[in-house]
């Protein structure tokens, strides 16, 4: 069976993203990675200055989610509705600047359809993303970031990506292709052949890692990991959609409690968000006499006394 397709729906063109400073030397070689593999693409850079494509002073007025991440410097998450916006309104191929081009992707490109990947058995990513203009599910997957977000627990792109294909098809277990008219979404050894949570994997090792399928790699390298050391950047994330906004920005970004001195300062946070656990019992410790007046370290845990050890008195001493 003979498949036709309209020539030239795909533009050219590889869009990435990098806001906030120098770009380091792994991205760079990353980037000449793909002049070498795909020497007729023009490659784009989505950053602040590129208005024409990606205009952020209007996007901040237009949309509160990417506002606070920007104003926030959460690089990784600006990323991620960036490269939705762009492809919608453009098409095109988007790479994470952790991506090398490893095998034939013109044959997948050539689909002319919306093309990703799946990183696991979990979610599927967006590291690499192939996808016509007006592409109807790059336009629902930008959308959720209007209003969606503030009301479900998920933010990150592979869970919003995920989440907005299985509401639209039937999607084969991960470790299958799922192909149709509109989609294609391959398993992870296409482009995820490094699974989630390695790191620093190097050309040398690569080959313990591809298949005959791998046509493109994601390096894992973490180059605007919003999650190694910002637990406030994690909790407002997962709790946007159930806490007063206002005093969430203020705690999570203000005062920063969450990453701080959570212990001292969580029974203020909690009252604040009206919580009403009392975290302040979850675990503390305390000295304490007993009826003897022998005085003991204790642990309360939720509300719940436990003797660790007796405290030597100065009497016990002398004697």
């Amino acid at each position: 069976m003979v498949e036709i397709f309209s020539k030239n729906i795909i533009p050219k063109i590889i869009y990435y993203c990098w806001f906030g400073g120098d770009k380091p030397k792994k991205v760079l070689d990353c980037i000449n990675n793909w002049h070498e593999k795909m020497p007729d693409y023009q490659i784009i850079e989505v950053n602040e200055k590129n208005k024409k494509l990606f205009d952020v002073e209007e996007e901040c007025k237009n949309n509160k989610w990417f506002k606070i991440c920007y104003e926030q410097k959460i690089w990784a998450l600006v990323s991620d509705y960036a490269r939705l916006k762009v492809l919608y309104e453009n098409g095109g191929i988007y790479f994470d600047t952790d991506v090398t081009v490893e095998g034939n992707i013109q044959k997948i490109i050539d689909k002319n359809k919306l093309v990703i990947g799946w990183e696991s058995n979990k979610y599927i990513n967006a590291a690499v993303i192939i996808s016509a203009k007006n592409d109807k599910n790059i336009k629902q997957m930008s959308d959720f970031y209007n209003t969606r977000i503030w009301n479900e627990p998920i933010y990150t792109i592979p869970a919003i990506m995920t989440t907005v294909l299985k509401e639209n098809y039937n999607l084969n277990k991960y470790s299958q292709i799922t192909e149709n008219e509109e989609i294609l979404v391959l398993p992870p050894d296409y482009f995820y052949p490094i699974p989630v949570g390695i790191h620093n994997v190097t050309r040398d090792e690569i080959c313990f890692y591809i298949t005959a399928e791998t046509i493109a790699v994601h390096w894992n390298h973490g180059n605007w990991s919003p999650y190694s050391s910002s637990n406030n950047i994690l909790y407002f994330g997962r709790h946007k959609h159930n806490c007063d906004l206002n005093k969430l920005l203020d705690y999570c970004f203000i005062e920063k409690i969450i990453i701080e001195n959570p212990f001292i300062k969580i029974t203020k946070f909690c009252t604040s968000l009206s919580i009403n656990i009392n975290w302040y019992w979850l675990c503390r410790f305390k000295y304490r006499s007993d009826k003897r007046k022998n005085r003991w370290l204790v642990l309360f845990l939720i509300g719940f006394s436990i003797r660790l050890w007796k405290i030597e008195n100065e009497n016990e001493r002398k004697t």
